[in-house]
C-alpha cells in the first residue's frame, strides 16, 4: 500500500513537472512570436503605428523595389507620397508601406498574414509580379507543425551556430565605403569601358588591404548600377566591378547577390561555384539573393539541376527547386490567394498594374469569359499607362525611369511615383466613396 501511494505521489509530481514544462514552452513560443513580430515591424519608423491611427482609414501597400522606399533617392516612394495626397484637405488616413527589393509573388503572399494582422489595414494596395520567375523558382520545403514552432527554429539555429564555431567559419562585414574622392572615377566608370578605368582603380586602391579593395570595389559596383543606361554600359562595368570584388574579398554581404542581379542577362557559369563557396562559409539566404538565385537557376542547363538541388537542400532553409508551368499562372494563384486572405479579413482590395504596362492582364487574373467574376467584383483596379505616355510624350525617358529593369520600364523617379500616387489616389478615393454610401467605414 505504501509503495502504491509512493506511486501515486511520483507521478504526480511527474505529470506536474510535464506540464510546469509544456506551460513554460507556450509562454516562450508565444513571447518570441511577439518579440519577433515587434522586432520585424518596427525596423522602420516611417511604418510606426501611432495612437491615432485607429481613428485613420488605414492602408497597407505590398509591393517589391517598385514600392520600396529604399529605390526612390529623396525616400518619396509613391506610397509616401500617397498619405500625403490623401491627407492634403485633413489627416484622414494613414499608409503603411512594406513594399520589399526583390522579393517575388509567393515571398509577399507568405508575409502578408502577419502584415494584416499587425498594422490592421482597411484597405490593401498590390502592385506585383514582375519578379516572378518563368521557369524555376525556390521555396521553402514544405514544414509540419513542429518545424514552424519557434522554439524549434531557435534550436536548429542555435545547433548551426554550434557548427559554424566548431568549423571557424569566418563572419561576413558591412559592404558600406565613403566614395570620397572616387566621384572622377564613379563618372568615367558610367560613360566609357571598363578596360579604360581599371588601370586607374588599380592605382587608386594600390596599397590597401584585401579587405578595404573589396567594399570599395562592391561600393562601386552598386553605385553604377542604378543609372538609366543600367541594361547596357553601366550594367556591364558594374557586373565586372563586383565580380573583381568577390575576387578580392568574398565575404561582404550582399556582395554575390548584387553580383548576380547584373548579370542575370549574361549565362553566369561561375554562379553554382560562387554560391556553394557562399554556403559552405556560412552564409545565410536572405530574399534577396534567393530572388536572384531564381536567374542561375532558371539559365542552368538541364543536367545542372540535380546539383543545384542537392546544393539547396542541404542548405539550412531546406530549399526546393520547384518548376513553373506558367509564369502567369503562377502569379495568378497567389494573386487569387492574397485576394481570398484580404476578403477573409474583410479587407478592401485595390489591385494596381506597373507603369507602361496594360490593366488587361491583370484584370485576366479575376476574369472568366472577358468578365470579372462576380467574386471578385470588389476589386478596384488601377492603371499606370495612360499617364505614363502621356508624360514621355514631351519628356525622354530619364525624366520618369532611374533604369530599365523590365526592359520597357524601370525603377521610378520622383516624378514616376508621383504618378503612381496619383493612380492610387483616384482609386482609393473610388473605394471610399463606395465605402461611406454603404456605411462601410
Amino acid at each position: 500500500m505504501i509503495f502504491n501511494q509512493g506511486t501515486s505521489k511520483g507521478y504526480k509530481r511527474t505529470i506536474t513537472v510535464l506540464f510546469s514544462l509544456i506551460f513554460f514552452l507556450i509562454t516562450i513560443e508565444l513571447g518570441m512570436r511577439f518579440t519577433g513580430t515587434m522586432i520585424l515591424f518596427t525596423q522602420d519608423s516611417r511604418n510606426n503605428i501611432l495612437l491615432d491611427d485607429k481613428n485613420l482609414i488605414r492602408i497597407l501597400t505590398v509591393g517589391e523595389s517598385t514600392t520600396a522606399d529604399i529605390f526612390s533617392g529623396s525616400m518619396l516612394s509613391w506610397p509616401r507620397q500617397l498619405e500625403k495626397l490623401l491627407n492634403s484637405n485633413g489627416k484622414k488616413f494613414r499608409v503603411y508601406n512594406v513594399g520589399l527589393t526583390a522579393t517575388t509573388t509567393g515571398q509577399i503572399l507568405a508575409r502578408l498574414p502577419d502584415q494584416l494582422e499587425f498594422y490592421k489595414p482597411h484597405i490593401v494596395i498590390t502592385m506585383m509580379g514582375i519578379n516572378d520567375p518563368s521557369t524555376y523558382w525556390l521555396s521553402p520545403a514544405d514544414s509540419n507543425l513542429i518545424q514552424n514552432l519557434r522554439l524549434f527554429k531557435l534550436a536548429k539555429t542555435t545547433y548551426k551556430n554550434f557548427l559554424k564555431l566548431l568549423k571557424n567559419q569566418p563572419t561576413f562585414i558591412n559592404g558600406y565605403y565613403d566614395l570620397e574622392g572616387y566621384e572622377n572615377i564613379v563618372k568615367q566608370l558610367e560613360l566609357q569601358e571598363f578596360s579604360q578605368v581599371r588601370p586607374q582603380i588599380e592605382k587608386k586602391i594600390r596599397g590597401l588591404s584585401s579587405i578595404e579593395r573589396g567594399k570599395i570595389l562592391f561600393f562601386l559596383g552598386n553605385k553604377i548600377s542604378h543609372g538609366v543606361e543600367v541594361i547596357s554600359k553601366r550594367t556591364a562595368n558594374s557586373r565586372l566591378l563586383l565580380r573583381w570584388s568577390l575576387e578580392e574579398y568574398f565575404l561582404i554581404k550582399n556582395a554575390l547577390a548584387s553580383y548576380i542581379y547584373t548579370a542575370r542577362f549574361e549565362n553566369i557559369q561561375d554562379c553554382f561555384p560562387l554560391t556553394k563557396k557562399f554556403l559552405d562559409l556560412g552564409g545565410e539566404l536572405d530574399d534577396i539573393l534567393l530572388s536572384n538565385l531564381e536567374y542561375c537557376v532558371e539559365n542552368a542547363a538541364s543536367s545542372e539541376k540535380s546539383r543545384w538541388m542537392n546544393l539547396l537542400k542541404n542548405n539550412p532553409l531546406e530549399l526546393q527547386i520547384k518548376p513553373v508551368i506558367s509564369i502567369v499562372q503562377q502569379t495568378r494563384e497567389n494573386y487569387l490567394m492574397a485576394h481570398a486572405l484580404l476578403k477573409k479579413n474583410s479587407i478592401k482590395h485595390i489591385a494596381m498594374e506597373y507603369p507602361l504596362t496594360s490593366i488587361a492582364g491583370l484584370k485576366a487574373f479575376f476574369s472568366a469569359d472577358g468578365k470579372i467574376k462576380k467574386e471578385y467584383d470588389d476589386i478596384i483596379f488601377a492603371e499606370n499607362i495612360d499617364n505614363f505616355q502621356s508624360l514621355l510624350k514631351i519628356h525622354p525617358y530619364e525624366y520618369l525611369f532611374t533604369d530599365r529593369f523590365a526592359d520597357y520600364f524601370g525603377h521610378t523617379t520622383d516624378v514616376g511615383h508621383s504618378l503612381i500616387a496619383q493612380s492610387a489616389q483616384k482609386a482609393t478615393m473610388v473605394l471610399v466613396k463606395n465605402l461611406n454610401s454603404s456605411n462601410s467605414f
